[in-house]
């Protein structure tokens, strides 16, 4: 009966590991067969330790069997993965040595032995508070916090692993935990990664507010540029009205002359199209758009939009808005320069509720199987070394709980692909 209890005692705490570290990497859990391996080989090597009568301590290898496996299915690269690791031991080591805390704890105030079901109860009870702890991607946040964060995180979080090692270590070459070092890990570990997180929050919010005014002084030319723009092209009102009434001198026949007004009327719509992002509260936007697409304009793209935003309220800052909206119009520039038809359709609708963001591109009709390879990490249809746009774009869509749709289809005259996001003012 000890042996099997010993044995559930081991695939629990591999599960552990395994669900804790799946969700430090993604936001999604994903069971592979590298995963069934790992847990082989653990299993594997815990029994050579019983039946050869080894020292438990031997057992400390294993744990470079966690970082073969974290390279082998995530590869993340060393930094990533070692980040990874370390919060992995950091978090599962907290939450099981709390729980084995309490239980020593009663033992100790009950004066009660210590059973093997006792040990297998806290391991459940750690699994269900990870898989707790997992939901709304808390771990892949705390992950890439870590990863953005500076040096501090880093010390707090070197600190609380040396500390949980030493815990680990006493543990299995003594088989015991005194009560007084809980206490001194559970105090000292709160309070570094209280300063730690403090710390760079402090830094967070100041590098916020630098971005937005970096902004600011940047977009509030180019929209004062477009206002001065407009404000001329106004002027011109009774050059174009004369020459529309003029060309029936030039024209030999009505259907000439139709052609020749409708044409002329076409080329004051495109210049003065630009003047309706006026209607933009938000001098930024309002900036960054008439920018983009005057690139675009430039690099031959045929431009519509559809922009009805208000105080733009939304929850995600303006600079983060901002650099959502350049990955998605350099892509789309960027795609259009191979197509024949070069039309682009940006629409940006703001409700009480939601914000959206719509991009849309000629491109070649995708099967809607195909659309999901656009979101992994490094794809790109230009080659290597590039893709990383979008992955930084499905972070802000993590860290602010919004939505991103991808579809592709054909029209009469096109096919296209288009990326829409959404965000809530309040949590869906």
């Amino acid at each position: 009966m000890l042996e099997i209890l010993f044995c559930i005692n081991q695939i629990i705490e591999l599960f552990q590991i395994l669900i804790c570290l799946n969700y430090l990497f993604r936001p999604k859990y994903c069971f592979k067969i590298c995963d069934g391996i790992f847990i082989a080989a653990e299993l594997m090597l815990s029994e050579l330790v019983n039946l050869n009568h080894w020292n438990e301590a031997v057992l400390m290898i294993a744990y470079l069997g966690i970082y073969a496996y974290a390279l082998v299915k995530f590869k993340g690269g060393l930094k990533k993965t070692t980040v990874n690791v370390v919060l992995l031991f950091v978090i599962n080591s907290f939450v099981q040595l709390l729980c084995s805390g309490l239980l020593f704890l009663l033992c100790y105030i009950f004066q009660a032995d210590r059973q093997m079901g006792g040990f297998v109860a806290i391991n459940v009870f750690t699994l269900l508070l990870l898989m707790i702890g997992s939901r709304k991607e808390r771990f892949y946040r705390l992950s890439r916090f870590v990863l953005e964060s500076n040096c501090l995180t880093y010390v707090a979080m070197i600190g609380s692993f040396f500390v949980i090692a030493y815990l680990l270590i006493v543990y299995k070459l003594g088989n015991y935990f005194r009560v007084t070092d809980y206490l001194v890990f559970g105090v000292v570990t709160v309070l570094i990664w209280i300063l730690a997180i403090s710390w760079q929050k402090e830094k967070c919010e100041k590098t916020a507010k630098e971005k937005e005014i970096a902004l600011r002084e940047q977009y509030d030319s180019l929209f004062q540029d477009l206002v001065t723009s407009a404000r001329k092209k106004q002027h011109d009102i009774d050059d174009h009205i004369n020459v529309i009434f003029c060309q029936h001198k030039i024209a030999k026949t009505l259907d000439e002359l139709v052609s020749l007004q409708k044409e002329y009327c076409n080329w004051i719509i495109d210049e003065n199209s630009f003047s309706h992002l006026l209607a933009i509260k938000n001098p930024v936007l309002g900036g960054f758009l008439y920018s983009k697409f005057c690139q675009a304009k430039e690099a031959g793209c045929r431009i519509k939009f559809d922009i009805k935003v208000d105080s733009l309220s939304c929850c995600v800052p303006i600079y983060k808005i901002v650099e959502i909206l350049t990955v998605l119009l350099n892509n789309a520039r960027e795609a259009l320069e191979e197509q024949e038809k070069k039309n682009l359709f940006v629409k940006i609708q703001e409700t009480e509720n939601e914000i959206t963001f719509l991009v849309q591109n000629s491109f070649p009709y995708i099967p809607r199987k195909d659309l999901v390879d656009f979101l992994k990490l490094g794809y790109s249809t230009k080659g290597e070394s590039r893709g990383l746009g979008l992955a930084k774009v499905m972070d802000i869509i993590h860290d602010y709980n919004g939505e991103i749709e991808i579809r592709s289809g054909r029209d009469e005259d096109d096919s296209w692909i288009s990326f829409q996001i959404s965000f809530w003012f309040t949590e869906k």
